[in-house]
This record gives C-alpha cells, sequence and structure tokens, in this order.
C-alpha cells in the first residue's frame, strides 16, 4: 500500500499532472485543469486517511467520500474534453424504497436497492469503458498472461441489490458463503487458454463442491457446452472441480463466451457470474457501488448502522459488511492508479 500512495502523492504536483497528461493525451493540460484533478485527488487522499483514524460508526461514509473525490479526478485525467463544470454533482447512484425495507429491520439490508441514474457512476463506466483487467494461466502451465473483458455497456435504471454486488467482490467469498450458507457469484477456479479454447474449473469453497448446474446456470452456459465433475485436475492435482471448456477461434469470441474473471489481492483466480441481461461490472465500478451503498446506509440511516454495529438482533451482515470496507480502503486507490496509468 505504501507504493500506491507514493504513487498516488504525484498527482497532487500540478507539475506532474501536467507531465502525466500530455504522455497520456498528447496534448497540454491546462492550469485551471491540473488544479481540479490535483484538488480531487488531494481530496480523496485526506477523505481515506481520516477514514482511517475515523470510528466505524462515520468512517463508511469518509471512505465513500474518498471514492467519489478519486473517480472524479480521473475522470477528468482521463477525459480530455471533461472539467468540473461540466460534471453532474449527484452520485450517478440513489437508493431505492430504504426506508420501506427497513421498516422491516436490519435483516433487510443485505436486499436493499440501488438504482443506477446519471452522474459520476455513469461518467467513471463511460471513461474507465467498464473494464477488468486480470490475469488466467497459459501453457506452459502455471504461466500467466494478462486480459482485459469488458463488463458492458453504460445504462441507467438498473436495479441491484446490496448482496448482488457483495456477491461479486472476490476477496469476500468465504464470509460471504459463511454469512448467507450460500454460494457467492465469484467462483475460484483455474481459468486455463490455450490456443482457441479455455477451460474452466470451478473449484471447492468453504461450503463445498457447487453442483454442476448451479455452475450451468450462474454462467449462463449454453447446452453444448458440457459440465463435467471431476476428481481431480490435469495441472493442480488432487482438486475437485467442475469443469467446462469454451471454444473460441477469435479475440472476440473469447471476450464474448469466456466467463468474467477477477483476481482477489493475492492474485488468485475468480470466475463472475454475470447479473440480469448478463451484465457484468469492474471492480472499480463494484466498489463503487458498494461504497455508496454503505456510505449511505451511515449517513441517512444511522439509527440502522448504530443497531448494526452494536450486535443488534438482525445484524448477520455487519461482519460482510466490515469486511467489504476493508476491501473499499486497501483495494481502491490501487484500481485508481491502475485507470491512471493505463495504456
Amino acid at each position: 500500500m505504501k507504493n500506491v500512495w507514493s504513487k498516488i502523492s504525484l498527482y497532487e504536483s500540478k507539475d506532474l499532472v501536467s507531465k502525466f497528461y500530455e504522455e497520456k493525451h498528447d496534448r497540454e493540460l491546462s492550469a485551471g485543469k491540473a488544479e481540479e484533478i490535483v484538488s480531487h485527488i488531494t481530496q480523496g487522499r485526506e477523505y481515506f486517511s481520516s477514514a482511517k483514524q475515523a470510528d466505524n460508526v462515520v468512517s463508511p461514509l469518509l471512505f465513500y467520500y474518498g471514492v467519489v473525490a478519486f473517480c472524479r479526478g480521473l475522470i477528468l485525467f482521463l477525459d480530455p474534453f471533461a472539467r468540473v463544470t461540466s460534471l453532474k454533482p449527484s452520485h450517478g447512484l440513489r437508493v431505492k424504497n430504504w426506508t420501506q425495507k427497513l421498516s422491516d429491520g436490519i435483516e433487510e439490508v443485505p436486499n436493499l436497492n440501488v438504482e443506477i441514474t446519471s452522474g459520476t457512476f455513469s461518467k467513471l463506466w463511460e471513461v474507465t469503458e467498464n473494464i477488468e483487467r486480470s490475469s488466467i494461466y497459459i501453457a506452459p502451465y502455471p504461466n500467466r498472461t494478462k486480459i482485459k473483458q469488458y463488463g458492458g455497456k453504460e445504462d441507467s435504471n438498473n436495479l441491484i441489490t446490496i448482496k448482488e454486488i457483495l456477491a461479486r467482490i472476490p476477496e469476500l467469498q468465504n464470509i460471504y458463503e459463511n454469512t448467507f450458507d450460500d454460494y457467492s457469484k465469484c467462483y475460484n477456479a483455474i481459468v486455463f487458454c490455450l490456443s482457441e479454447q479455455t477451460d474452466i474449473a470451478v473449484l471447492e469453497t468453504s461450503i463445498g463442491l457447487p453442483n454442476k448446474e448451479l455452475v450451468r446456470d450462474d454462467f449462463g452456459l449454453p447446452k453444448d457446452i458440457k459440465t463435467r465433475k471431476k476428481e481431480k485436475h490435469n495441472f493442480a492435482g488432487n482438486l475437485e472441480n467442475i469443469s467446462f471448456r469454451i471454444i473460441h477461434s477469435s479475440n472476440e469470441e473469447f471476450y464474448n463466451r469466456v466467463p468474467f474473471v477477477k483476481n482477489d489481492r493475492k492474485n488468485n483466480i475468480f470466475a463472475v457470474a454475470p447479473l440480469a441481461d448478463n451484465l457484468n461490472f469492474s471492480s472499480l465500478l463494484t466498489i463503487y457501488i458498494i461504497s455508496y451503498a454503505i456510505g449511505m446506509l451511515v449517513r441517512y440511516y444511522p439509527t440502522h448502522w448504530m443497531s448494526m454495529i452494536t450486535s443488534s438482533k438482525g445484524d448477520f451482515s455487519y461482519p460482510l459488511l466490515k469486511e467489504a470496507i476493508a476491501v473499499i480502503e486497501y483495494k481502491f486507490p490501487k484500481l485508481i492508479i491502475e485507470e491512471i496509468e493505463r495504456r
């Protein structure tokens, strides 16, 4: 993390931001826009710093403010035509019927809906193209190669539950499954690409090996793709798994057919099941959404949040949310730098 924050500090210098911007866009950066970028990046860092020192009564809200500041700085850096005056002040997300839902108790927190609207989130989606950068295995095993996948085009009015987002954060797989006694939608897997085929082996989790039908349904596999239960893996040895093979004759087919892949902080590989309409969110967009959701819970429903953190009836999802906050803290700044530095 020290290296990440050191890199972020470079973007708090107007001279260096101007230099990096010109290298990326082959055009000069105006002094006014340089100041806008630097101000947002500095503000993001300060919010994160304050959040780390704050009590968990308010820290998620401070982290969210930091997330927004970093994202607006990133948007200004990536989009040559964006200025602060042209950016919508709205979050790009909004809560949907939370008061009604929470009247049934804090056990309903995972089922709260977030709606995608127009604002910072949609602009972030646009400038980053909802791209996920990860790595998978290639021959000879265990060599790996980097890939990038497109999660889907920007579309407002989508409704997503907090639970659906938590299920698609790789670092939360174990605690999610222990919380809900159900499989997360991030499956730890061996994804191996060889020429025009990719083999996916879904591995056992903390609650066991998912069955073939669940894997087929979650990934929306067509009938011509067979799923098989295997007692061992060709390369990894005695690892029980559910395997299937995707055939692709071009890069376009690879990206259209191979499941969305994410890596966790230890670089483990996860195959991620899509949301409705075959939509996936990059890690950057995923963390933005969960940070927003927890931040709004803290800001506008403090009584419910206090009940969550003080061991009240219905608080079963709090350990999971607490771990999600930790993911925001250590992963989001890294993702921001990766987006800024991408070529």
